[in-house]
């Protein structure tokens, strides 16, 4: 988003939360709502501050391309459709980005005990590169397509990280791994 939305949603968000009893995450009601150099500022009741920068929320990643939640599925042959419909559109990306289909991932926070690691990994589809990085349990994720930067970053969450930030950052293997 750009500077100037970014600077037009934080003084709407001020006169709304100036003129309302609007509660922030549980925390209480607002009690005191400061605007300067393209920030806001909100005191809360129990003391709490909290603040958003313009710059921040202009450099903040647009929301995921795709998403996979099986639990939002009422029957199977519904979560296959879904399935099948992000591998495909992830299919398509990694053609246009990557056709010789040779990857380069990088993980970090995996499960329980937050290990990093990479891998080097081959896969022409959507399926075999998920089926590659992300853990063998039931998973939920949000996936980012980058095509300039030609990344893929993927979010998961399960079992072991059931608030997610277990990320992956996937693009094309470069010459030096080899």
């Amino acid at each position: 988003m750009s500077k100037e939305i970014a600077l037009e949603l934080i003084d709407t968000l001020a006169n709304e939360l100036s003129n309302s009893d609007w509660k922030f995450g549980g925390q209480g009601v607002a009690t005191a709502v400061s605007r300067g150099d393209g920030c806001l500022i909100v005191t809360l009741e129990d003391g709490a501050i909290w603040g958003l920068s313009a710059e921040k929320l202009a450099d903040a990643p647009a929301g995921p391309d795709l998403c996979w939640d099986s639990s939002g599925y009422d029957d199977s042959d519904s979560a296959q459709w879904a399935f099948d419909e992000l591998t495909h559109e992830l299919t398509e990306f990694m053609e246009e980005v990557n056709p010789d289909g040779l990857w380069h991932a990088v993980v970090e926070n995996f499960g329980w005990q937050h290990r990093n690691g990479t891998a080097d990994i081959k896969a022409s589809d959507g399926v075999h590169l998920l089926m590659s990085v992300l853990p063998k349990t039931e998973c939920s994720y949000k996936i980012w397509l980058d095509r300039e930067e030609k990344k893929i970053t993927i979010n998961n969450s399960h079992h072991d990280a059931p608030c997610g930030g277990e990320m992956y950052y996937i693009s094309p293997r470069k010459d030096d791994h080899d």
